[in-house]
């Protein structure tokens, strides 16, 4: 009899006949990481590891199987960068592989892979158990070094994302193929250490956050980071700092808004608003600057 450790499973929300692909990618300029999880019903695993053997099970047959299990998988797993094939390095998954309980067994990878200089498309494609009933749960995220232009897994109309499949389950078996298209941000290390010097931590956003061309609002920019809050703050106070050296209210309202002005341009923008709004600041302190050397009337 087979024995097989209890673990959590995907968690899928259908029946147990069907195959649960789960992945999660996180993709940097230089690499690309990727958890992938399919659970299998565990009679269909049964039946197909007793056709493998040729004598009574053993300890030793069900390691061997479960080997050659997780490399037929990975080779399934493919990924082509800018059209090309890219050969995956192979990490322990931060999980245990091929446990599961009596409706489900779940097999794990953790894989990476070095991307090319300059890369601009990517497409992971999961070939595993394509004659099988299956359902589909795919996860994107990018590092602040990359603007997403386009995703299979995302839909825009008239420069507004209308749709996400993003981490949703889906049973269309074109959910097996993802594609993305994504550039390096302009000034994506100087865009870092501004970022660090506003109090937003450096991490990894969902796609929907990173798409370019869309209008972000003012709130989830602060959400998300591309307005930190620390950043406004400063800039406010600074606004009434250079209001006070022309002594006027009025001053102080006019250096307010336009600082308030450069901060939402840079919020909308990314980095390449960066000099707008320090047109927009600079215009700000000579404004200031023009009044405190009138002579009050």
């Amino acid at each position: 009899m087979w024995l097989f450790l209890i673990s959590a499973a995907l968690a899928h929300p259908f029946e147990s006949k069907l195959y649960g692909h789960q992945t999660t990618l996180w993709l940097t300029a230089d690499s690309a990481t990727v958890e992938y999880a399919v659970e299998v019903p565990t009679a269909n695993l049964l039946a197909e590891i007793r056709a493998s053997l040729s004598g009574a099970p053993t300890q030793a047959a069900q390691d061997a199987f479960n080997s050659q299990l997780h490399r037929t998988l990975r080779d399934a797993l493919r990924l082509l960068v800018d059209g090309e094939a890219v050969v995956w390095e192979q990490a322990e998954p931060a999980e245990d592989s091929g446990r599961g309980d009596v409706k489900f067994i779940v097999y794990r990878l953790a894989l990476k892979a070095a991307l090319p200089s300059g890369a601009r498309t990517l497409q992971l494609i999961d070939g595993n158990y394509p004659d099988e009933p299956s359902i589909f749960q795919t996860s994107v995220l990018l590092d602040g070094s990359l603007i997403l232009d386009a995703s299979s897994q995302l839909t825009v109309l008239d420069g507004r994302l209308t749709g996400s499949r993003d981490g949703l389950w889906r049973p269309e078996e074109s959910n097996r193929e993802l594609r993305l298209s994504f550039r390096r941000r302009d000034g994506a290390a100087l865009w870092a250490q501004l970022s660090a010097l506003g109090g937003q931590e450096p991490g990894f956003r969902p796609s929907a956050e990173v798409l370019s061309g869309i209008p972000v609002e003012a709130a989830a920019s602060l959400r998300s980071g591309r307005l930190p809050v620390t950043w406004v703050v400063v800039l406010l106070v600074l606004s009434v700092v250079l209001g006070g050296i022309g002594g006027r209210r009025r001053s102080a309202l006019v250096v307010g808004g336009l600082l308030c002005s450069g901060v939402a341009v840079v919020g909308l923008f990314g980095l390449a608003g960066v000099l707008l709004a320090g047109l927009l600041i600079a215009a700000a302190v000579a404004a200031v600057v023009g009044r405190s050397g009138r002579p009050a009337s």
